[in-house]
């Protein structure tokens, strides 16, 4: 007997648990041909979402949600939450079973008893991508507390980050933290997008259409600087930008398109081009991650990015979804990327800060030295530097500072302390100061 009075129990539990499960279920149909209304629309043939979250191909048709009555008796109100910036109406033209739109959300939501099968049609002119929310009011407002908690730390330690990036900026003039502050401010408003934050200032869905394009543009800009300026390509590799000009220029040319024509062919074309050329910048990172510390942080921070971004703007587009990523979830790949990145500008400025001093110091020494016997070999050795390197060796000789020299030369602190490496290195200061040291002993 207490055998089969537990084996009920198991039966009831397990009917209960499914049940619960059941109830939470959404469904959807793509009506791509508008052939159904709130009259008919019962009688269409209903997907399961999976995993709260649907993803097709472009589309301008309407896309029905059906959200299914309760089995049980529950006089309980549920909110449904359709996560998706982009669209452009929504089809509930009488207010079936107490429907009611909620005013003032990130997103599109509604509340209703769930004492009849509830429908929810969808005009959509851009990618088709919806992360969605279905709970009880009261699992809903803490679930939303909790999104607002977790917003809030995103864009107060990125507020942190770039106004940290601004002062470093103006004391030091380093322009990486610049064009990283730029960047970070481009990654923060591309989020305030997403996560329906500019829906609560009553922007149109044109107006956030064309900041999104701004996003991208400046997004691509602000990244190819800041890489550029973080690793020295410039000086390390001068002609590798030129692919990178050729993806920029295809990158204006389509959002200038996307503005124009408002097409979600351009969309698709910008957002692939944009991922391609950090994807591009990335790839050279990984060609130099055995040259120092930070650009190994670099590479490792930015693969962040890819992967959080692959999903988002690049496969979502196309028709499909691997990570099923939401707002949320993306947030705190770009919150651990900031970190990574920013540890990696510290580091980078200590490496160089004390690299530098000990070259600036054994330059001198050196060429003090060679001075006092007038070496003919030396004075033919700093003929060979180029002529901003030729610059800057004579300003160091004369005991400039760093902060000095790139006032003088109107050049940044950091690209000071590359030509002094790469002056140190052309003039062997430590080979030859060695080798004069044994002749000097023997």
């Amino acid at each position: 007997r207490i055998r089969m009075k537990r084996k009920i129990l198991w039966i009831v539990f397990l009917v209960s648990f499914f049940n619960a499960l059941a109830q939470d279920e959404i469904y959807y149909v793509k009506d791509t041909n508008r052939e159904f209304t709130l009259d008919n629309i019962s009688e269409a043939n209903f997907e399961k979402v999976v995993n709260n979250f649907v993803v097709d191909t472009h589309s301008n048709g309407i896309f029905w949600f059906k959200i299914p009555k309760n089995s049980t008796n529950d006089e309980s109100e549920y909110i449904f939450e359709i996560q998706n910036v982009e669209i452009d109406s929504l089809i509930y033209n009488r207010l079936e079973n107490g429907l009611e739109k909620i005013p003032n959300e990130l997103y599109e939501a509604f509340r209703f008893k769930r004492t009849k099968d509830v429908f929810i049609g969808v005009e959509l002119n851009a990618r088709v991508i919806f992360p969605l929310k279905l709970a009880k009011q009261t699992d809903f407002r803490l679930f939303d507390k909790k999104r607002l908690l977790y917003n809030g730390l995103y864009y107060g330690f990125s507020l942190l980050v770039i106004l940290y990036c601004f002062v470093h900026f103006y004391f030091f003039r380093d322009y990486a933290f610049l064009y990283y502050s730029l960047f970070t401010i481009s990654v923060v408003l591309g989020f305030l997008i997403m996560d329906g934050t500019l829906n609560l200032f009553g922007l149109s869905k044109q107006e956030v259409s064309y900041l999104t394009t701004l996003v991208f543009v400046s997004l691509a800009f602000f990244s190819s600087k800041f890489t550029n300026s973080f690793l020295f390509l410039n000086e390390i590799y001068p002609r590798i930008n030129k692919y990178a000009y050729f993806i920029g220029f295809l990158i204006l040319i389509f959002a200038l398109l996307n503005i124009i024509y408002d097409n979600f062919i351009f969309y698709q074309l910008l957002s692939t081009l944009v991922f391609a050329l950090i994807l591009y910048y990335w790839c050279i990172s990984i060609y130099l991650f055995k040259k120092n510390v930070y650009t190994k942080i670099y590479a490792i921070s930015f693969l962040i990015i890819l992967f959080s971004s692959l999903d988002t703007l690049i496969l979502t587009n196309y028709g499909f979804s691997v990570l099923h990523v939401n707002p949320t979830s993306i947030k705190l790949g770009g919150f651990i990327q900031i970190i990574v990145i920013w540890f990696a500008h510290l580091y980078r400025e200590k490496y160089l800060r004390d690299q530098n001093s000990l070259m600036k110091e054994e330059i001198i020494s050196y060429s003090d030295s060679k001075k006092n016997n007038d070496d003919k070999d030396f004075e033919n050795l700093v003929n060979t530097l180029s002529f901003r390197e030729k610059e800057i060796f004579n300003l160091i000789t004369e005991g400039h500072s760093n902060k000095q020299i790139a006032e003088k030369t109107n050049v940044s602190i950091n690209t000071v302390k590359f030509h002094i490496k790469n002056i140190y290195d052309k003039l062997e200061v430590k080979n030859r100061k060695e080798a004069m040291n044994l002749n000097t002993n023997s």
